[in-house]
């Protein structure tokens, strides 16, 4: 049977969890940093600016596109603002054969550097918040129809496999490198025991479908209501959504691109115990290897690519 990739990519301010009651999905919650940065503690000098949450999308329904309040431009189908607020994004397969069974998400402890591509797609190189430093939990009500104000919107996507990308570099010589990132507070100096390991700051979850099978885009309300279908079309070698949620990238030599993940802050009030003493990624500048040949080609995407300016890790609840 002829199959055309779906890919996802999921970056910026959001955590990840797998959907309840199913094997083969993942949700996506993505922050409104306006209500979060007022319950996170913050940097004086460098503060929480505000996230734009958006949804990428190719489409020939520039209808469609209109009609859940997005902006249609060609084939592209850009949601933000507004048509995302407050609302759930699902993605729906329509076809007559079953999709491939979904790979286990990956939550053990690994490398603090990756030695190979494969092992840098590893999801365990997304923040765990479950496991050691952090032990937090989540707060179910951001699961639920009535959420919290600090959710900008929810988005569910199927997977066979979820790929760690853009995993945290610096530029240095022309080239870039991935360090690994050490967990303490704001102004605390380092220590021996800070736990430490390289950062995801993106992901890409893929699943393959058949060349007729009907690949749909839904906004709705929390509760499934009021629902706007987007049929999607395929590119030249896969259906590409691009989820984002992202702050405007800071000058190259901004004081306050110095390496530290200030924004990684806000993701702690998705927990259930938000902690008193919040951890910060701080990156290692002398512990890293060359990015040259670590990035999954599963990671290859047209066009979304990440500034690293702050550095801006994701973040999971994996139990």
């Amino acid at each position: 049977m002829t199959t055309i990739p779906v890919k996802i990519f999921l970056h910026g301010l959001l955590v990840l969890v797998p959907t309840p009651q199913t094997t083969d999905h993942i949700t996506a919650l993505l922050a409104n940093s306006e209500v979060m940065a007022q319950a996170s503690p913050h940097d004086p000098l460098c503060g929480h600016e505000a996230h734009v949450a958006m949804i990428k999308v190719k489409t020939a329904a520039s209808d469609q596109c209109d009609q859940a309040g997005c902006t249609a431009s060609g084939f592209q189908c850009v949601c933000r603002g507004d048509a995302l607020k407050g609302k759930r994004v699902s993605l729906g397969i329509r076809q007559t054969s079953a999709l491939d069974k979904a790979e286990p998400l990956e939550n053990g402890t690994p490398e603090e550097l990756p030695a190979s591509a494969e092992k840098a797609g590893s999801f365990a190189y997304v923040a765990n918040l479950v496991h050691a430093p952090f032990n937090l939990t989540l707060n179910p009500a951001f699961l639920s129809v009535t959420p919290p104000d600090g959710l900008f919107v929810r988005v569910d996507v199927p997977f066979t496999r979820v790929t760690s990308c853009s995993l945290s570099k610096r530029d240095d010589g022309g080239s870039k490198n991935i360090h690994s990132m050490s967990l303490r507070q704001l102004n605390f100096p380092s220590r021996e025991d800070d736990y430490s390991q390289a950062l995801a700051q993106k992901v890409v979850a893929e699943v393959a479908v058949a060349a007729d099978a009907v690949v749909t885009l839904t906004i709705s309300n929390p509760d499934g209501t009021g629902g706007h279908d987007i049929v999607l079309e395929p590119g030249s070698e896969s259906y590409t959504i691009d989820v984002s949620n992202h702050a405007p990238a800071l000058p190259l030599d901004h004081p306050c691109n110095d390496g530290v993940a200030r924004h990684f802050a806000m993701l702690y009030q998705f927990a259930a115990n938000p902690p008193a003493e919040v951890l910060y990624p701080h990156l290692r500048p002398t512990k890293s290897v060359p990015e040259k040949g670590m990035e999954p080609a599963a990671c290859a995407d047209p066009g979304f690519g990440i500034m690293d300016r702050p550095i801006c890790p994701i973040a999971a609840f994996n139990p």
